[in-house]
Formats: structure tokens, C-alpha cells, sequence
């Protein structure tokens, strides 16, 4: 008991020590960054130093390391050292320290929130909405270095963005969901069409869309309550209607909408975000002609969700079953990871979150982030 005493007080000994070392570079870290900010001083390359000491203290304050060498402790023999971590808070910053993640690169958004992004493996397309700031953009970010390429304003009767996905297989493009349209935006050229054969149904909005690069047909779900289409895009841009599913030949009785669609590459299956009445989230997997294979479980992740458009977005991971899932969860800003009967929160303060395709591979994950500072994060898988 008194060796176990004196080690705890080595312990904190040692943790004192090197937080009031971290503290004091910390404070003259932030003299620096005052001073700067005071005289309008910032240049690019002082912006890339700054942000690579503020990470490095950030690093360290999280990743504690004692190691304590007790050979000396008489009448014990200590033949290894003693490796004391540093208690993980919940949640906070999990995916700087998984162990599935590393080296990440941050996009600073300059005070506004991203709401939705999607990227390829050359481009991050992001959705910045500001009340405050009146926008209503689309922004193009270079994905390998994070410069921003083009922005682009939104004309405001498309309505709010809803979702945004890339899709290799028509012509290397993003699709992006607004309320009242249907936009193909071209990375190459800066620019976007309207798919005009796509119109809203008795005013029902648009709420999400899914591709499947497998049979060329495009999948959207119009409102949380409306229907389900199927389009095909073989003639692309020239879509073609080929079915519509109403909410109700979908959902059981004990649910309420639909948020999001994504499609299963690896079944060919759909994967569909539902919202029960009892304001919990479940996964269902269908077939491409809208036939139930297997409803999913009642998800914990959230409760007294009022409006659906606030709802989950849903990430398919890279898996041989495709049965593994991220979900970002607006009403709580929070990242989940789903996979069987395992759910966890592994980040919080998440607007939204997407993944980066190599080579038909997802090899990193970006996150949009509402707390301060705004920013983007990529991290590598």
C-alpha cells in the first residue's frame, strides 16, 4: 500500500511538472499569436508555423506519457518500467488519437459552418451556409493541400442544400441535393447544371441521393414522407425516370420519414436512414427494387429529435459486408460508429463528415467541424 502511495505521488509529481512546462510555452505561444493578430501581421507561411506549434501543444497536453523507472524501490523487483497514460476524456477529439486514424490536415473556414461536404481524391465540395455573413455557396477546396479553388453562390429559390455525394461514374462530377432542384457540378469547369427532368412532386422537397456505379441508376429520396425514385443515367445528363415508391410501400407503421439513402456497392443493396415515432434512428437494408432485406435496430445515439431534416447522414465504411457505418447525428453534432451491435461516439461537434475515394478505396475521412475554430479536418485512414 505505502509503494503504491509513493507511485501515485511520483505520478502526479510528474504530471504537474510537465502541464506547468506545456502551460508556459502554451502562454508564450499565444503572445505570439496575439501580437500577430494585434498588427495585422499574418502571412501564409507564420499561419502554417502557428498552426503546427498549436498542434504539437495540443498533442501533448493529450498524450501524456509517463514512465516511471521503480528500480530502485527496495525488496520489489521492478524489471520493466511502468507505462501511466493520461485518462482519456469521452469523446472529445477521438479521432485525433484512434488508432485508426493519423496525420490529419485542417481547412480553416474562416467563422463559417459547413453543413455538407463530399470529395474525390483531388476535390472537397462544401456547402457554407451563413445567416449572419449572407451565404449561400458552394466552396471548391483543393483536397490535397486544402487551398480554396472556386466559390460559388447559390441562387436562393434552389432552396438549402440537403446532400451532396460525388460520383465517379458520371463524368467525375458531384451531385448536390437542394430543396427545389438537382445541381451537377463540375469540378473541372467551376460549374453546374440543373437536371431538368428531375422536378419536385406537389412541392414535396428533395432530401438526399445515392448512386449506384454498378447497374448506372441513380437513387432520391423526395422528402422524409413522399417517395423513393429510381432514376437511370445511362443517357447522362439525361436522366429517365424508371420507378417511384411512396414512403408508405416502405416504412412500418411505427415510423416517420426517411433521411438519407446510400447504396451498397458491394451487395447492391440500398442502405436507408429511418426515423421511428419514438424519434430513434435505425439502419434498413433493401434490394435495388425497393424489397426489404433486413430492417435494422433501434439505434441510441439520439432522442426528442423535433424536425427529421436534422437528422442522421450516413456513411458507408470499407468492408467486405459493407455492414459498417458512420453516422453523423445533427441534433447532437456528434460522429457515431455502427457496425452489428456496436455503437459508438467517437467525436463531437461534427456538422458533417465524408469520405475520400482512391482508387475505388476509402482512404480518408474529412470532417466538418461547428465549434471554434471552424474548420475542416482530413484524416487519413
Amino acid at each position: 500500500h505505502q509503494v503504491a502511495e509513493r507511485n501515485r505521488d511520483n505520478v502526479r509529481v510528474e504530471c504537474t511538472r510537465q502541464l506547468n512546462e506545456i502551460k508556459v510555452q502554451y502562454d508564450e505561444f499565444t503572445k505570439v499569436l496575439s501580437e500577430t493578430r494585434e498588427n495585422d501581421n499574418f502571412f501564409e507561411n507564420d499561419i502554417e508555423q502557428l498552426s503546427i506549434k498549436l498542434e504539437k501543444f495540443k498533442q501533448e497536453i493529450h498524450n501524456i506519457n509517463i514512465v516511471l523507472q521503480l528500480n530502485h524501490i527496495d525488496n520489489i523487483n521492478w524489471s520493466h518500467s511502468v507505462n501511466l497514460k493520461q485518462e482519456e476524456k469521452s469523446i472529445v477529439s477521438y479521432l485525433n488519437n484512434s488508432q485508426l486514424l493519423f496525420e490529419r490536415k485542417i481547412i480553416s473556414l474562416h467563422n463559417r459552418n459547413c453543413f455538407f461536404l463530399a470529395a474525390s481524391n483531388i476535390h472537397i465540395l462544401a456547402y457554407i451556409l451563413s445567416i449572419n455573413l449572407n451565404e449561400n455557396r458552394l466552396i471548391l477546396y483543393n483536397a490535397l493541400d486544402g487551398i480554396e479553388l472556386c466559390s460559388t453562390e447559390l441562387d436562393i429559390r434552389f432552396g438549402n442544400v440537403c446532400d451532396i455525394i460525388y460520383a465517379e461514374t458520371l463524368n467525375r462530377c458531384f451531385l448536390v441535393v437542394c430543396r427545389q432542384a438537382i445541381l451537377i457540378y463540375n469540378p473541372q469547369q467551376m460549374t453546374f447544371t440543373i437536371i431538368s427532368e428531375i422536378k419536385p412532386i406537389d412541392e414535396h422537397p428533395f432530401w438526399s441521393i445515392t448512386i449506384s456505379s454498378n447497374t448506372n441508376d441513380a437513387y432520391l429520396n423526395v422528402d422524409s414522407n413522399g417517395y423513393i425514385e429510381r432514376w437511370s443515367t445511362e443517357t447522362h445528363p439525361n436522366w429517365k425516370l424508371i420507378k417511384r415508391w411512396t414512403i408508405q410501400e416502405i416504412l412500418e407503421d411505427f415510423d416517420q420519414g426517411i433521411r438519407m439513402i446510400r447504396i451498397c456497392e458491394n451487395k447492391n443493396q440500398l442502405a436507408i436512414v429511418v426515423l421511428q415515432q419514438d424519434k430513434y434512428w435505425r439502419i434498413d437494408l433493401f434490394d435495388l427494387n425497393l424489397q426489404l432485406i433486413s430492417r435494422g435496430r433501434k439505434l441510441n445515439i439520439s432522442h426528442g429529435i423535433d424536425k427529421i431534416s436534422f437528422g442522421c447522414r450516413l456513411l458507408v465504411l470499407p468492408d467486405d459486408n459493407d455492414e459498417t457505418w458512420l453516422l453523423t447525428e445533427r441534433t447532437t453534432h456528434s460522429l457515431w460508429y455502427i457496425k452489428g451491435l456496436i455503437s459508438k461516439q467517437i467525436d463531437k461537434d461534427v456538422h458533417s463528415a465524408c469520405l475520400i475515394i482512391n482508387n475505388n478505396q476509402q482512404r480518408k475521412i474529412v470532417v466538418s467541424y461547428s465549434n471554434e475554430p471552424k474548420r475542416i479536418e482530413i484524416f487519413n485512414l
